[in-house]
Parts: structure tokens; C-alpha cells; sequence
């Protein structure tokens, strides 16, 4: 209801009816119209209405009558000091429309996600994500104010002060609580690590209310293990197992030597103990880089240096004494080692046993994106090529070692969305398709 002292609305014509204290009827008789039985009242009072405008502040819901209230139960109190935190799908109160806050722009959310995977694309399983449930999905909320007109909806955004009229696009965004994501830092995963060391921690990003969600992939590989690989029909002296390697408590993506010993009965963790790398009578151990073992004087051998890459396995072939043997390395130009050693053995004259293998190990090496080139060294014997030449030789004291060199590909990959084979580039995937374990070290 408009007052009747506006002299905008009410103008000589219109008498507000307020606006006389002692409303009386007059002694002026009512006026002929000219039409038979119709007459102008000598009196004549207005009461002019406008619409409310009702304000919209998503943080703290009114009712009609400014009355704070719930969101999603517009009939409940709300203690006017607590701010809500509301969604874009709440209506929006009062509303003549019933739209809700996202309909109106009022609203945005922006949400991030982590995903815990293996490197198969299992999800890691729910009770080894305790520790970071509660950052594995989250959202910030942002919000802005504007008023309503109660009759015909007409939204007004406003500006900071929540007075001055704006337009929807200028319209300032304030966050319900914070615009930043906070730090989440590695979940450890005994026998498993990280595949990207960066995501040891993932930094907590500062977003704006129209940002795109974020996610975030986090994957994991089994770590390798030492593996004794004991020749059929012959017993070590102590028993032999596969032993994983130890997770460094302070590197998700990284392992600790494995110690020499290891427990052999839970309830006893300080001993009896038996040697991870076992004795094996009449044989000789060799690791990965093609060399044989120290002996470990508590018994067994001292563990090799384990890969670069903590996914991969540590092999240990026993060689029977007195064999002639056959080892080839494969190594980047650098000399880094890419996989571990084939080490065969036989007897004189006789053909090689594991050229299977190292073809085999050729061809995974290829498939990470690698190429084979030249050896770098001038002493250094290229795997044989021929049959007749993969045969063991008659120098026992002098082991056949070759060398199998290898160097990454170089593959120029689309960094613009819209040039074709583009690839968006996500942690655990492959950078250049079909390259499952390129040596860009996202899945080795």
C-alpha cells in the first residue's frame, strides 16, 4: 500500500483514503451522468498498491516477512545468526516463480574429486581411504545477493553492498565459505606406490564461482619383489619365498631396501629368521645386473640394488657351478639398467636356453616407447643374431655377456585440443596412445 502523501501516485484526482483523519460523508449530493439511473459519487478514496521487492541473500533465507528460515523447510526457523550453506537446487523463498537459486544464477558450486585407482582401473578399496574420506569429494559454494519482485518474479542482481542494482553479469560471486581446496597429502598403500611422485601431495587449488569441477586421478602399482628363482628338484638350505618390497614411509612413489633377514612366525618378530635370498648347495646366485651375489655372513646373500623402478622385480637366477653362462643386459645410452639381466647357463656346445626370454624382454622394452639403437661402448657384443651363434662357448673362465641398447622415442604429441590426436594428458595413462609404459615414467 502506497502513502496517501505521495504525490507522485495520488494527484489532484485521487484522494488517498487515509489520508483524512475524520472520514464523514459530505452534504454534496452525487452527480447525474447523463445516463438514466447512473451517478458519479461526490466521494471517491484510492488505495494504491505496489509490489514488494524482497531481498535474496542465499546465506541467510527470509520469508515474507523477513523472518529468517530454512531453505529446504521454508516453514522453520532459522537462528538468524547461523548462515546456511545452500545448494542450487534450493527454491528460493518467496519466489512467485518457485525457481531455484541455480535457475536464477544466484547459486554455483564448484566440486573436486579424487579418485583412488590401481594401475588396472580397479578403485583402491574403501577401508585403505579412512584416513582421506572426508577430501575425496568436496565442494565449494559460492553465492551472490539480488531482490525479487513478489508479483512478477522480476529479479534485480545486486552489487556488494547488496543495495545498488547490478546486471547478472557483474554481479559479484562471494564464496559461502572458503575459495580454496585444502592440501591433501599421500595415502600410503603397504605394496603399492604412486605412479606420479607429484601427487604425493595434491595442492589445494584456489577456484572462482564459474570454474570448471576438478579431478583428480590417483594411481598406484604393485611394488615388485625379490624373487629366488630356484632350479626344479633342488632344495635350498633354508625355505625360499617371494619377499615384496618395503614402501619408504616417507616417499608414496619410492621403496627401502628390503633388509637381509625377514621373520618367518609373526608371534616371533625378532627371530627365528631365514634369509630372504637363500643358500642353494652346488649353485650360484646372480641378480639383475648379471653379477653374482655377496654372500651375507648371518647366512643367504645381500640383497642387489633394487631397479630404479620400484614396480619391477628383482629376479635372482641360480646358476649350477661350473656351467657356462650367457648374460645379456638392456640398457638405455646411458647405461641404465631397463629391465633385469637374462642370465643363462648350459653346458658347452649347447644352444642357449632363455632366447625366448630376451626377445621377449625386447619386445616390452619397444612397447614403453622405446627404439633399439647402436651400443655405445666399442666393448660391448650385440645378442647374437643367428642360431649358430647362440650356442655356449668353451671359456669357463670368461662368461658371454651382451648388450641389448635402447633409447626413448621422441613423439611430437599435440599440446591444442583442436588439432587432431590430441590427448588430454591424465596421471596413470599412457602420454602417446598404445604406449602402456613409456618411459615418461607414468606407468612403468
Amino acid at each position: 500500500m502506497v502513502d496517501p502523501t505521495n504525490a507522485t501516485l495520488y494527484t489532484a484526482d485521487k484522494e488517498g483514503f487515509y489520508k483524512e483523519v475524520n472520514r464523514k460523508f459530505d452534504a454534496v449530493s452525487d452527480k447525474a451522468t447523463g445516463q438514466a439511473g447512473e451517478k458519479v459519487p461526490s466521494q471517491q478514496y484510492y488505495v494504491i498498491v505496489k509490489a514488494k521487492e524482497l531481498p535474496v541473500d542465499p546465506t541467510k533465507p527470509v520469508d515474507p516477512n523477513n523472518n529468517p528460515v530454512n531453505p529446504t523447510e521454508p516453514t522453520t526457523p532459522r537462528n538468524p545468526d547461523t548462515p546456511v550453506t545452500p545448494k542450487p537446487t534450493d527454491k528460493v523463498p518467496n519466489d512467485p516463480k518457485n525457481r531455484t537459486y541455480g535457475e536464477l544464477g544466484l547459486v554455483e558450486e564448484v566440486t573436486r574429486t579424487i579418485d583412488y585407482v590401481y594401475a588396472d582401473g580397479t578403485k583402491v578399496e574403501e577401508d585403505k581411504l579412512e584416513s582421506v574420506k572426508d577430501e575425496r569429494t568436496k565442494t565449494l559454494t559460492f553465492t551472490r545477493k539480488a531482490k525479487i519482485n513478489a508479483v512478477t518474479g522480476e529479479v534485480t542482481y545486486l552489487a556488494a553492498d547488496g543495495v545498488t542494482p547490478s546486471t547478472k553479469e557483474d554481479a559479484p560471486w562471494t564464496p559461502a565459505t572458503t575459495n580454496k581446496f585444502n592440501d591433501v597429502k599421500f595415502r600410503l598403500l603397504k605394496n603399492f606406490v604412486l605412479l606420479d611422485s607429484k601427487q604425493s601431495t595434491i595442492t589445494g587449488e584456489t577456484v572462482a564461482a564459474t570454474d570448471k569441477d576438478i579431478n583428480h586421478k590417483v594411481v598406484y602399482k604393485k611394488v615388485g619383489s625379490i624373487k629366488p628363482q630356484i632350479p626344479a628338484g633342488v632344495n635350498p638350505l633354508t625355505s625360499a619365498s617371494d619377499t615384496p618390497y618395503t614402501n619408504n614411509p616417507t616417499d608414496p612413489s619410492a621403496v627401502v631396501k628390503t633388509k637381509p633377514t625377514k621373520p618367518t612366525d609373526s608371534t616371533q618378530p625378532n627371530g627365528p629368521t631365514t634369509p630372504v635370498i637363500p643358500e642353494v648347495p652346488g649353485y650360484t646366485p646372480y641378480g639383475p645386473n648379471g653379477q653374482p651375489l655377496v654372500k651375507n655372513p648371518g647366512g643367504g646373500y645381500v640383497i642387489p640394488e633394487l631397479p630404479t623402478d620400484p614396480t619391477q622385480d628383482t629376479p635372482i637366477v641360480y646358476v649350477k657351478n661350473g656351467a657356462q653362462l650367457a648374460i645379456t643386459k638392456f640398457v638405455d645410452v646411458n647405461g641404465n639398467g631397463l629391465a633385469p639381466s637374462v642370465v643363462d647357463s648350459g653346458d658347452e656346445g649347447t644352444n642357449f636356453t632363455k632366447d625366448a626370454d630376451v626377445t621377449a624382454t625386447i619386445n616390452k622394452i619397444l612397447a614403453r616407447g622405446y627404439e633399439k639403437v647402436a651400443n655405445v661402448n666399442a666393448n660391448e657384443k650385440d645378442y647374437p643374431s643367428t642360431a649358430a651363434e647362440k650356442v655356449f662357448d668353451a671359456d669357463v673362465k670368461t662368461n658371454q655377456e651382451f648388450t641389448v641398447t635402447f633409447k626413448a622415442k621422441v613423439v611430437d604429441i599435440p599440446t591444442n585440443p583442436t588439432t587432431p590426436g590430441y590427448v588430454k594428458p591424465e596421471p596413470g595413462q599412457p602420454v602417446v596412445p598404445g604406449d602402456n609404459n613409456g618411459p615418461n615414467g607414468q606407468n612403468q
